[in-house]
């Protein structure tokens, strides 16, 4: 009778058990393995999921339940797919997942960040502004996610689980259409005698996404006459709440030859905008149109929301409001 081989068969078993462990981890679908994030946008007034037409970079941050900075996953590309997924490699205990969308040259955010010494409560993202607090560019879309308190229970390579995170727009689309300015010439939209301003205190966030400090920033827009000799004054700002704790301001001025300046409009914004989204959650509706009608007859200007069941007027011209 032979004997029994026991090295043979402690190596054949060994290597059973490592092949049955990695069954699918080294095979074509990795989404069976460990713990990944999916994204998914459809927090907008259609209801669907938009990521893959509105989102082309991802930077995904991970904390630890001290706070404490642990990871960073960026992908950027022409386009991602519908089903885009990050696979994470973490040990088990308790997450925060913080994502930012389409971060791009119209932000500062940090770029270095020192894992378990960075604290998420120590940093903040901020929209660029020139010396004086002016935004003179339209900023790029920007999207933001986050779970809170997830806890990884298991990292063994049997164990799969798929976190789903639904993002939110943090920019807002506001184009004002000011009429009965007599405005003539299309061809001088930017030596206009009017000019149109929001400020607001909107432009600097803590990665859970609340807004911080008191920075009023002047928000310039694109500026055209419309075919109805209209001027037509188009804003990309960020989110407004509300709360009204941004502040925020519409303003009209009318720029005299001795560049001396008169405000002819001075609202509050965020009960415009609150009018306009029509009960909508003001983080879902992304895009709002606001008519100014001027009448210089009787010095007044009325402001009208599309749409909606209603006229506010703001009253006699140039004693709507301070100076800003």
């Amino acid at each position: 009778m032979k004997p029994i081989n026991l090295a043979k068969i402690w190596g054949a078993f060994c290597l059973m058990s490592v092949g049955l462990l990695t069954q699918g981890c080294v095979a074509d679908d990795l989404s069976v393995c460990g713990i990944s994030m999916h994204f998914r946008y459809t927090r907008n007034m259609d209801g669907i999921d938009k990521f893959s037409s509105s989102v082309n970079k991802i930077n995904l941050y991970v904390f630890d339940k001290d706070g404490l900075f642990v990871e960073e996953y960026v992908e950027e590309r022409d386009s991602l797919p519908q089903d885009f997924t990050i696979f994470l490699n973490l040990t088990p205990g308790m997450y925060d997942f913080i994502a930012w969308g389409n971060l791009g040259e119209d932000y500062e955010y940090p770029s270095i960040l020192e894992k378990g010494v960075t604290r998420m409560s120590d940093i903040q993202l901020s929209l660029k502004r020139n010396a004086q607090n002016a935004v003179t560019t339209l900023p790029g879309s920007l999207f933001y996610g986050s779970i809170f308190r997830k806890e990884i229970q298991a990292t063994d390579l049997q164990f799969s689980e798929t976190l789903l995170m639904d993002m939110m727009k943090n920019t807002k689309e506001i184009k004002v259409i000011a009429s009965g300015l007599a405005l003539e010439d299309p061809t001088k939209a930017a030596e206009l005698e009017y000019g149109c301003a929001i400020t607001s205190r909107n432009g600097d966030y803590r990665f859970d996404n609340s807004i911080t400090g008191d920075t009023r920033l002047q928000y310039i827009p694109q500026e055209t006459v419309g075919d109805e000799h209209q001027l037509v004054s188009d804003f990309v700002i960020l989110r407004e709440l509300s709360d009204k704790s941004t502040a925020s301001k519409l303003i009209v001025n009318r720029n005299a030859p001795d560049d001396s300046v008169e405000e002819l409009v001075n609202v509050d914004l965020v009960p415009l905008l609150v009018a306009l989204a029509q009960e909508q959650d003001l983080d879902v509706v992304d895009h709002f149109e606001i008519e100014l009608i001027f009448d210089f007859t009787h010095a007044s200007v009325s402001i009208v929301i599309p749409g909606w069941d209603g006229e506010i007027n703001t009253g006699s011209l140039g004693v709507v409001g301070g100076k800003w």
